[in-house]
């Protein structure tokens, strides 16, 4: 009941010391580190896994205005007024690091990253989109259900971001919209 109440109804997060080094069981990858003394610190490497370090390393070069970069020198620059302490200043920038880090842990825990999901989240003009439709995603997995990428899929009919079914078998097909700079497309049809 407790553990329901702090993690929701999807899969339970798990993780144990073993040897010096936390042990976190990733959907069906088990990872560990002697280095992570805090929950964040899974989170931010599992962050890098996901999205791909080599990704990371390019990117940082090529697009260095990218918003999960900013995020990034928003975390280095709190873990210097920070002093070495475990508490870290509330910040914006890393309250949104960590949620995005948390969200993409949630869905491949729960089922799996969707590679059109990777994919806008690399680029800086849909990573905006991409972050929200990523807690959205979140959000039905801590409610217990499946996540199915439906963009992953082939063709060019209409699909929605992805599929949500849970354990009683009703499946929702799940749109995850936002505003990109407060503007919203807009579309004329000639009558």
């Amino acid at each position: 009941m407790l553990r329901k109440r702090q993690q929701g109804h999807g899969r339970p997060m798990i993780t144990a010391l073993h040897d010096g080094h936390r042990v976190v069981v990733v959907g069906k990858r088990m990872v560990y580190s002697p280095r992570w003394r805090f929950v964040t610190d899974f989170l931010l490497t599992n962050l890098k896994t996901v999205l791909g370090p080599e990704w990371g390393d390019e990117a940082c070069k090529k697009t260095p205005d990218h918003q999960l970069f900013r995020w990034l020198d928003g975390l280095f620059e709190a873990a210097k007024e920070a002093e070495g302490g475990a508490l870290l200043p509330p910040r914006g920038d890393v309250s949104a690091l960590t949620r995005l880090a948390y969200a993409l842990y949630l869905i491949e825990h729960n089922d799996k990253p969707q590679q059109n999901l990777l994919t806008r989240l690399r680029h800086p003009e849909s990573f905006a989109p991409a972050v929200y439709e990523a807690l959205v995603a979140s959000a039905f997995a801590v409610a217990g259900a499946r996540i199915n990428g439906a963009e992953d899929g082939t063709g060019n009919s209409p699909k929605p971001e992805f599929f949500a079914t849970f354990q009683n078998g009703v499946t929702y097909a799940v749109e995850a919209k936002r505003k990109q700079n407060g503007l919203l497309p807009v579309s004329w049809t000639p009558r």
